[in-house]
């Protein structure tokens, strides 16, 4: 954004640590699209985020995000069976004991996800053969997700 708010950094605590450096929400997307390039994407509820930045995108005139995506709040329902249930990042890093450091931080958020989705990964491979291709199949469809 365009704006900073130092009272917001007291909520949410994203600058924590960091300095006031900013820039401006093209050159962040254009930063961020280079950097992922085709990666795919492992986000804990993963539709909001993708949402976000689509949101973004239109705005700039530009396509939306092509990546494919695995979110772990999906892998978790899918791994115990609760389709309907709502897990949160800190929930679920307290049942798989992963400690919650520089939480609500975007490198600590990214760090906790990626433990997260290692660990339900290797639960569902100890129930189940899983294939790549599985993690990208629709929910309604006989794939994980």
């Amino acid at each position: 954004q365009e704006t900073f708010n130092a009272d917001s950094v007291k909520i949410h605590g994203i600058l924590k640590g960091g300095t006031l450096v900013k820039m401006n929400e093209t050159e962040a997307l254009e930063r961020f699209l280079n950097y992922i390039k085709n990666s795919v994407l492992v986000a804990h509820h993963a539709g909001f985020d993708i949402e976000m930045i689509n949101v973004s995108l239109k705005k700039l005139g530009l396509k939306k995000l092509q990546n494919k995506s695995i979110d772990t709040g999906v892998l978790y329902k899918k791994l115990n069976g609760k389709a309907n249930a709502q897990f949160s990042l800190d929930i679920l890093s307290e049942e798989f004991r992963i400690p919650q450091n520089d939480r609500h931080t975007a490198s600590g958020d990214a760090f906790i996800t990626a433990q997260l989705f290692l660990k339900i990964l290797s639960k569902l491979k100890k129930e189940r053969t899983v294939h790549y291709s599985d993690l990208f199949r629709n929910s309604k469809k006989n794939g994980l997700i």
